[in-house]
């Protein structure tokens, strides 16, 4: 095998690379178009994530018992009906990066947790959060690791994942937004794609 034919390789495989990157999915989901109108729901999906919850139905809520808390926050996804079990999210893409708000609608101490799965079902990363019955806010929850298939989240309160908490600004994408594979393509993702489209050039040239 010639140095050309190494070099067109090479030039494919960083293309195809900056392309994944560039093209992988990055979205900020605010629930605000869950249409709950007509009843609860079994299933949501937006923008390449399709959340469910087991055997409960999906509404929206626009705040908590004291709504004037979280009058700012828009609507939130919640489970219908109590005890809310725990919520999940099948993601699709190239995905590395997922973060989540969880608030309390109870007012409780809660133990917030984000998990991370691969397509087999295999942890890959747990964030966790300990609030108190003083939390009444909106808390973010993140986990960075490669090849995160769908994730779950909630809260536990006395060794139970089936706390009233809620759900808002969930965000997923290759990686976090402002950096390579976010939202916007970095400088070093542009140059990494110049150069696959640069050498392929080199090579059609030289034949």
């Amino acid at each position: 095998m010639g140095f050309s034919t190494h070099l067109s390789t090479l030039a494919r495989i960083t293309l195809l690379g900056a392309l994944a990157i560039m093209t992988s999915p990055a979205a900020l989901i605010t629930f605000d178009s869950l249409d709950t109108s007509g009843g609860p729901v079994e299933t949501y999906t937006e923008s390449g994530a399709t959340f469910s919850a087991g055997n409960k139905d999906f509404t929206v809520t626009t705040g908590v018992q004291t709504a004037s808390v979280f009058a700012d926050e828009g609507r939130s996804l919640r489970t219908a009906g109590s005890p809310m079990p725990t919520m999940r999210a099948d993601l699709t893409g190239l995905v590395g990066y997922v973060s989540v708000e969880l608030g309390d609608m109870g007012f409780d101490a809660d133990l917030l947790f984000l998990r991370a799965y691969a397509d087999d079902g295999g942890l890959l990363q747990e964030a966790q959060l300990q609030t108190d019955t003083s939390n009444a806010m909106l808390n973010e929850l993140f986990v960075f690791v490669p090849n995160i298939s769908y994730v779950v989240f909630g809260g536990i309160v006395n060794g139970s994942s089936s706390s009233s908490v809620y759900a808002d600004n969930f965000y997923f994408g290759a990686a976090p937004p402002g950096v390579d594979g976010g939202e916007i393509p970095e400088p070093a993702t542009i140059v990494l794609f110049a150069a696959g489209l640069g050498a392929i050039g080199f090579l059609r040239r030289r034949r």
